[in-house]
C-alpha cells in the first residue's frame, strides 16, 4: 500500500491513475476469471456502498453475490464465505485496514478517484478503456447510467440476502432484550439508571461509533449474526430501500421477491428488517422511527422507482386485496406519498384503473390540501398537476356524489386558493357542478358549527381565498349563511379579530353586523369579550364602518348583563371601554350606580386590581368625579 498512497498523494492525472488502477487489476487477478468477478464485485460494492463495511460484511455480501453460489439459509451461505481469499486479492485497493477487527466498519476503496472510476466503467474495460479525462459529457452520461446499475446490483444482493430462510425463521430480539424495550417504555425509566447497570461496551462492530453523548453511551447493544442472522443482515436491512430508490428499472430484482420481501403475511421477516432498518447501530433503541404501515405497496410507492411502481400496479397476477398487503394499503400507500410530496407517484395513483376509483375522494383530496398548506416552498413542487387531476378525472365525483360544495369548504379552509380557483373555472363550463358547490346548506359534518365556504375562510383567516369568492358571482348565499347556532360570517370574523376580514365583510355585508345568533350574541359582544391583540382595531372597524348598535346587549335591553360596555367593564378592559365611548358613543354614566353619594361600578370585575382604574375612566368620560 506504501507506494500506491504515495502515489496517489502527489496528485496523478486522471491518464496515470487509470493507468495505474488497470495495472493493480490485472496484476491481483493474474487474467484469472474467478478472480477477475471477485475483485470486480467488490470494487462495485464499495463504490455504491452507503457506508464503510466490515471486512466480514464485505466477504458475505461477495459470497452471495459469487455466480457459483446457490443456498438459501444463512447457515449453508456461511460455507462460501472466505475473508482471508477477498482481503488478499483487493488489498491494494482498500484504505488502510485493522486486520485484527473483522467487525468493525472500515473497509473503502483507497481514493475517491478509485471510486469514480468504478462507476465509470467495469474494472476488465479499464485497460482498453479512453483516457477518462476526453469527452467528459459523454463519461457523465455513462457514469450515471453504470451507477443506476450498480445500485441495482447492491440492491438485489441486499434482497437476495434478506429472503434467506432464517430471516422468517427467527426473532431478532431475544425474549430478554423486547423485556427490556418494555422496561424502557415505562415511566420513569430513567430514574433507574443509577440502579441498574445494564449497558454494555460498544463491541468493534461499529455499533458504538457516531455516538455523540454520554447518555447514548448507555444504550444496549444486540448483535444479529449471534441471533443466527449472518454478517450482511444489517446493512442489507438499512440500506436496501436507498439502492431501491437509486436503482436501474431494468436490472431490478424480480417483482415477487419485492413482494415477498415486504409481505404483510411474512410478519416476522418484515418485523425483522424494518426493526433493524430503525436500529443501524445495533442498539436496543432505535434510532429512528416512523409511523407508517409496511407492505409491497407503500414500500415500492414510497422508494422504488416509478416504472417498478406502474409495473406493480398493472401486474394482473398480483392482488391488491391478497395476503401479502394490508387490508387499507392503497389509502396508506396514498397518505404516505401525500406526505412525502412525492407527487408524480400520486398522478400515477390518480390514472391507475384499480386503485384510481379507490382515492378518488374527498378525504384524498384534502390531505392534498394540508400537505400544500404546510409547505414552504409551494411553486417549486408540482401540485398544479395534482390538483389539475381533481377535475380532470374526478368532476365526475364532486357531482353525483355531492362532494363538490365540501371540497369548496376545506379548500376555503385551508386556504388552498388553486383549488377553489380550479372550482370555478371548472364549474364556468360545467353549470351542474357550479350548481353544487355554490348550494346552500348546513353541511352534514361534525362538529355542527362548520361554516359555508365564506366562512371557513374567515374562521381560519384565509384572506386571499375571501377576496377571490367574494367576487364570485352566485356566492351570497355563502355570504349570508349561518351555522347550526346561528353564527354568521361576522361573528366568525369577530372570534378571529383580523381588522382586514372585518372590513371587507362589511363592505359587502353590513346587514350582518347587528345580527345575533340563536343566544342574541352580535359581533360586537364577541370582540368585547375577546383578548386578541388586534381586538382594539377591529371593535372601531365594526363601530365606525359597520355602525354596531353599542347600547344593545344580548338581551335586547339597554344595560342589561351584557351590554358591551358593561361587558368591558366587568372584565377589567379599560382601553375597550375608552373605544366604546370614544368611538361607538357609549353612556359610560349606564354601568355605574351611586352608593352613598359615590360613584361606584355596576358589576364587580374579572380583575378586581383593575377595578379603580376602570372607575375612575369611566367617571372622567362620563364627567363625574370620582
Amino acid at each position: 500500500m506504501g507506494p500506491v498512497r504515495n502515489f496517489l498523494e502527489h496528485t496523478p492525472s486522471p491518464a496515470e491513475l487509470w493507468k495505474l488502477y488497470a495495472e493493480l487489476f490485472n496484476k491481483q487477478t493474474g487474467g484469472d476469471p474467478d478472480n477477475e468477478e471477485l475483485v470486480t464485485n467488490a470494487l462495485e460494492i464499495l463504490a455504491v456502498a452507503r457506508r464503510d463495511l466490515s471486512i466480514l460484511e464485505l466477504a458475505w455480501a461477495m459470497a452471495l453475490r459469487d455466480s457459483s453460489t446457490t443456498v438459501s439459509t444463512v447457515e449453508g451461505l456461511k460455507d462460501y464465505v472466505d475473508s482471508e481469499r477477498v482481503l488478499s486479492l483487493l488489498q491494494p485497493f482498500l484504505f488502510q485496514l485493522d486486520f485484527e477487527d473483522a467487525q468493525k466498519r472500515q473497509v473503502r476503496l483507497v481514493h475517491a478517484s478509485l471510486t469514480e472510476l468504478v462507476q465509470l466503467a467495469a474494472p476488465s474495460d479499464w485497460s482498453q478503456s479512453q483516457n477518462p479525462a476526453k469527452d467528459s459529457d459523454i463519461n457523465k452520461r455513462s457514469t450515471q447510467q453504470r451507477m443506476l446499475r450498480l445500485e441495482a446490483a447492491l440492491l438485489c444482493t441486499c434482497v437476495k440476502y434478506l429472503l434467506l430462510d432464517e430471516i422468517d425463521q427467527i426473532d431478532l430480539l431475544s425474549e430478554e432484550q423486547e423485556g427490556i424495550i418494555t422496561f424502557e417504555a415505562l415511566p420513569g425509566f430513567g430514574a433507574c439508571d443509577d440502579s441498574f447497570d445494564l449497558a454494555q461496551e460498544p463491541d468493534s462492530t461499529g455499533a458504538g461509533q457516531g455516538l455523540d453523548n454520554e447518555e447514548d453511551a448507555k444504550n444496549i447493544y444486540y448483535d444479529p449474526a449471534e441471533r443466527g442472522f449472518g454478517e450482511f443482515y444489517v446493512y442489507a436491512s438499512c440500506f436496501w430501500v436507498g439502492h431501491f430508490t437509486m436503482s436501474d428499472p431494468d436490472h431490478l430484482p424480480d417483482m415477487v421477491d419485492i413482494v415477498k420481501l415486504c409481505s404483510a403475511s411474512s410478519e416476522r421477516r418484515l418485523k425483522n428488517w424494518i426493526r433493524q432498518k430503525y436500529r443501524p447501530d445495533c442498539t436496543i433503541t432505535p434510532k429512528f422511527t416512523d409511523n407508517y404501515l409496511h407492505d409491497p405497496l407503500t414500500v415500492v410507492s414510497l422508494h422504488g422507482p416509478e416504472t417498478t411502481l406502474k409495473r406493480l400496479l398493472q401486474d394482473d397476477a398480483i392482488s391488491l386485496r391478497g395476503n401479502e398487503f394490508l387490508s387499507g394499503t392503497v389509502e396508506e400507500a396514498t397518505q404516505r406519498i401525500i406526505y412525502e410530496g412525492d407527487l408524480s407517484r400520486l398522478i400515477i395513483f390518480f390514472h391507475d384503473a384499480r386503485v384510481g376509483p379507490q382515492i378518488r375522494h374527498i378525504g384524498t383530496f384534502l390531505r392534498m390540501m394540508i400537505r400544500w398548506a404546510q409547505q414552504s416552498e409551494k411553486q417549486l413542487r408540482p401540485w398544479a398537476s395534482c390538483f389539475d387531476l381533481v377535475f380532470n378525472i374526478c368532476d365526475d365525483v364532486l357531482v353525483k356524489e355531492k362532494q363538490g360544495n365540501e371540497l369548496l369548504c376545506l379548500a376555503a379552509r385551508c386556504g388552498c386558493l388553486p383549488v377553489v380557483e380550479r372550482l370555478f373555472e371548472a364549474a364556468a363550463r360545467n353549470p351542474a357542478l357550479r350548481d353544487e358547490i355554490l348550494r346552500e346548506v348546513r353541511r352534514d359534518v361534525r362538529p355542527p358549527d362548520y361554516h359555508q365556504s365564506v366562512g371557513e375562510a374567515v374562521r381560519y383567516d384565509s384572506v386571499d381565498v375571501l377576496r377571490y369568492l367574494l367576487d364570485q358571482e352566485g356566492i351570497e348565499g355563502h355570504l349570508r349563511h349561518r351555522d347550526s347556532k346561528g353564527y354568521n360570517v361576522l361573528h366568525w370574523a369577530a372570534f378571529c379579530c383580523n381588522p382586514e376580514v372585518i372590513s371587507l365583510l362589511i363592505s359587502v355585508f353590513p346587514e350582518g353586523v347587528n345580527e345575533s345568533n340563536d343566544d342574541g350574541t352580535q359581533p360586537l359582544h364577541l370582540v368585547v369579550f375577546n383578548r386578541h391583540p388586534q381586538r382594539l382595531e377591529a371593535a372601531v372597524i365594526l363601530l365606525t364602518e359597520g355602525h354596531a348598535d353599542v347600547e344593545k346587549g344580548s338581551m335586547e335591553e339597554p344595560g342589561s348583563w351584557d351590554d358591551p360596555l358593561r361587558m368591558a367593564a366587568r372584565y377589567g378592559d379599560l382601553e375597550m371601554c375608552r373605544v366604546l365611548v370614544e368611538v361607538g358613543g357609549a353612556n359610560p354614566r349606564r354601568v355605574l350606580k351611586f352608593e352613598d353619594g359615590s360613584p361606584a361600578l355596576m358589576d364587580s370585575t374579572d380583575f378586581p386590581q383593575m377595578a379603580p382604574r376602570v372607575l375612575e375612566a369611566l367617571c372622567s368620560l362620563a364627567g363625574i368625579a370620582s
